[in-house]
């Protein structure tokens, strides 16, 4: 179930958060080198990025999935590289208190 929640979650509120964030990514450009307002800023970033970004919106969103996954396996790799004999995960780790567990 709480898997679940995690995906609409991601489709409810982090993918158009990239979508708008990429739309709106040339605002300040905009406003800095075209002497536009803000609202004009908008719609003139808005109108630079469209064709571009929905050819590439769904390699972003896989992008900014897949990284966390690549930074903690590249990490263990180090370690294990660096020292050998030391474990990737603290073996303390395990006498942790859940935090499902509650109070």
């Amino acid at each position: 179930m709480r898997s679940l929640s995690v995906v609409i979650g991601l489709v409810m509120l982090i993918v158009p958060g990239l979508l708008v964030a990429a739309r709106w990514s040339l605002m300040a450009p905009a406003i800095m080198l075209e002497g536009k307002l803000a609202f004009s800023a908008k719609d003139r970033s808005v109108e630079i990025v469209r064709g571009k970004i929905d050819d590439r919106a769904i390699w972003i969103v896989l992008s900014a999935l897949a990284v966390p996954f690549q930074v903690y396996a590249l990490s263990v790799l180090y370690y294990r590289l660096v020292d050998p004999q030391r474990p990737a995960i603290d073996p303390q780790v395990r006498t942790w208190p859940s935090v499902w567990a509650g109070p």
